[in-house]
């Protein structure tokens, strides 16, 4: 390494901050088109020169790109991977590469969202507790009732999703929704464009959701929660729609 140009009296913060700098610029490539599955990426030595880095910063880079399952790194050279094989910690990236909303990218999350979270709901519904229906039901009946610029209506729907997943009593699913609202919700939040819906006209879903959890009926209820789910989706969809045409 010592051969290739570059200062190796770099302090660990720094070569980190640079080996960061440089997988971003070679996953933006990935992402878009540049390197496709199967090409070789520049080798350590070539990114070195290249970038003006040492070959340690730039093997860092390329580790952390596997870590993601972007980048196969085995003999003969740094290959790229399939996308669709690569770690769920992509999913952050992806929304981040563009730098707006993908449309399509939100539609395929919303999906994933609704599968989840149906699915909790009818496992919440067979393994929770007695109390913990109770302030499920209290919550969804705030959730129905709040007003329009109710700013406690997010705490509570956020609290409501943490009960349903914490009585699915499935640590698994848990985590799932631990990443999906890491990677997403924050981009999400953070666009310029109103995503949420307006909450008076999914009231009546809202009270559905609410009738079948008094019954303790998990298939009424996931039923109830998807009708909600496409409303809030088609809500959300359109919303992007309109913006994306401004």
């Amino acid at each position: 390494m010592a051969g290739d140009g570059t200062d190796m009296a770099v302090s660990a913060s720094e070569r980190a901050s640079r080996a960061d700098s440089l997988a971003a610029e070679l996953r933006a490539e990935i992402l878009g088109g540049r390197f496709r599955a199967g090409d070789r990426l520049p080798s350590e030595r070539e990114l070195a020169a290249r970038h003006k880095v040492n070959r340690l910063c730039a093997r860092e880079a390329l580790q952390q790109l596997e870590r993601l399952g972007l980048v196969e790194i085995r003999r003969g050279g740094p290959r790229v991977g399939a996308i669709d094989a690569a770690s769920p910690d992509l999913i952050a990236h992806l929304f981040d590469y563009s730098g707006a909303l993908d449309p399509a990218l939100v539609e395929q999350w919303l999906d994933v969202s609704e599968i989840v979270f149906t699915g909790a709901v009818r496992l919440a519904l067979e393994r929770a507790s007695d109390s913990e229906v109770a302030r499920a039901r209290e919550l969804l009946s705030a959730l129905s009732s709040a007003g329009a610029e109710d700013a406690s209506y997010f705490a509570k729907l956020d609290e409501l999703g943490d009960l349903i997943f914490a009585g699915t009593r499935n640590l698994v699913l848990q985590l799932m929704r631990n990443g999906l609202r890491a990677n997403v919700l924050p981009r999400l939040q953070g666009a310029k464009q109103r995503l949420r819906p307006v909450r008076a006209e999914l009231a009546e879903l809202v009270r559905a959701v609410d009738l079948a959890v008094a019954a303790r009926d998990p298939e009424r209820a996931q039923e109830c929660v998807r009708l909600l789910f496409r409303a809030n989706r088609d809500r959300i969809l359109k919303s992007l729609a309109k913006a994306a045409r401004q």
